[in-house]
């Protein structure tokens, strides 16, 4: 009887010990598959006040390591896992030759853009401000294995990994292009910072 009793109550741990140890094998072997090419870093959403107290910094690339982040989910301890095994392989070999943390704005340079008199105006929508960053209004876009629709006369942000909208309203549209960053400001509360494969790195919403 304390035999099967003992069998019984062990089947669960065991199981659990099981499944974790699948799940840390399968974070630890995502990861190194990732590590030559796309390699990432699972992140809860984040958004960070600046010393102003009235702007807010959202982050789409790890500040940190330069990565791409992922939106974290509820799973059982695999993010963490893949983030740790990430970091093991950067502390061993570097950060990788994709990581952008070399050109990343600070939030710094981002904000300084919300008041600056240097960016070029836009004046005409639709318009391609890069072979990658479509800027539109009311109207629909069909490109890059989608079509993106803005029913709307507020900003409409167009690339190969994403449609960003940025508020509602009308307001002017400005813009820089640099050599590794593009920023686009759309009146005088909202800047996104973008590479020029279209990702976005970073952006600041200014709220009254």
């Amino acid at each position: 009887m304390f035999g099967w009793i003992a069998l019984l109550l062990g089947i669960p741990f065991g199981y659990q010990s099981f499944v974790e140890s699948s799940i840390n094998r399968s974070a630890v072997e995502r990861a190194e598959e990732n590590w030559s090419t796309n390699a990432f870093i699972f992140q809860d959403f984040q958004l960070e006040s600046t010393d102003e107290g009235d702007l807010f910094i959202q982050y789409d690339l790890d500040p940190e390591t330069g990565l791409e982040y992922k939106r974290r989910t509820s799973d059982l301890g695999y993010s963490d896992r893949y983030n740790a095994r990430i970091r093991e392989l950067i502390e061993r070999d570097g950060l990788p030759k994709y990581s952008i943390k070399t050109i990343m704005p600070s939030a710094t340079d981002l904000v300084q853009f919300l008041d600056s008199t240097s960016m070029d105006l836009v004046e005409s929508f639709p318009t391609d401000l890069t072979r990658n960053i479509h800027l539109m209004r009311r109207g629909s876009l069909s490109r890059w294995g989608g079509t993106s629709t803005n029913g709307s006369d507020s900003l409409s942000i167009v690339t190969p990994h994403a449609h960003a909208g940025s508020g509602g309203g009308i307001f002017p549209v400005h813009a820089i292009i640099t050599t590794d960053i593009v920023y686009i400001r759309n009146g005088a509360d909202w800047i996104g910072a973008f590479l020029p494969d279209g990702r976005m790195v970073m952006s600041a919403t200014r709220f009254p």
